[in-house]
């Protein structure tokens, strides 16, 4: 049998090295494009900002790669207006759904259930002692 060698080295590999060849992968075998956009929504208020949102495009998706709102802004519609920002971008781009994740501590499944996310998977004991709640909304 040979022998496999692993090695970890930022210097050899560009970094979108594995992202680009992943992309030939998915779209070969799902016959469809990817198709991945990155965009950053921002909430702003006399120039400051109050929040943002990080998303991505995949096939007919909108995954909300991560989200959060100035803890002075929180429980006065700013994290509604930032959420309703981000679904008409994905209505925008066609997606069918918008997927995201959120940790039980962070207190965040009521707000997404409110705006209409069903709960499709849970990871137990992550991080140890809690939760890794998996969403997604049919747009």
């Amino acid at each position: 049998m040979d022998t496999v060698v692993i090695e970890i080295s930022e210097a050899n590999i560009p970094l979108n090295f594995h992202e680009k060849r992943m992309q030939e992968i998915l779209e070969k075998e799902s016959r469809q494009s990817l198709h991945k956009t990155v965009k950053i929504i921002a909430l702003k208020k006399d120039e400051r900002v109050l929040g943002s949102a990080q998303v991505s495009l995949s096939f007919n998706y909108l995954l909300l790669e991560s989200i959060w709102i100035e803890e002075a802004a929180q429980k006065n519609g700013f994290g509604i207006r930032l959420y309703s920002e981000v679904e008409n971008f994905a209505i925008q781009q066609n997606c069918q759904k918008i997927l995201l994740n959120t940790f039980d501590f962070l207190h965040a499944l009521p707000f997404w259930q409110r705006v209409g996310f069903q709960q499709v998977g849970i990871v137990e004991n992550c991080p140890p002692g809690h939760k890794l709640v998996y969403l997604e909304k049919s747009l």
